[in-house]
């Protein structure tokens, strides 16, 4: 499901000024839904588990992942010797 969300507006600023940024997006995440919020933090999630995956950051999580399913198969767990 796609959502088309209000243009992103563009800050310029000849110098930097943190408060005027902050103020900014402030500005621009209260004039969305909830709904618009949420979708925009959602694809900036997947947006970001891609990166890390592309780049090999999640190797052990997905190895972990495979080491809690062999434990639960093999009866093992927390509560009875396992570690995960």
């Amino acid at each position: 499901m796609q959502i088309v969300t209000k243009k992103m507006p563009i800050l310029k600023l000849d110098k930097s000024d943190e408060r005027k940024e902050i103020d900014f997006e402030l500005d621009f995440l209260t004039c969305l839904s909830r709904k618009e919020r949420f979708e925009m933090m959602l694809r900036k999630t997947r947006e970001i588990r891609d990166l890390l995956e592309n780049s090999g950051h999640r190797e052990d999580l997905k190895y972990l992942l495979k080491l809690r399913e062999r434990q639960k198969k093999s009866g093992e767990g927390r509560g009875q010797g396992g570690t995960l």
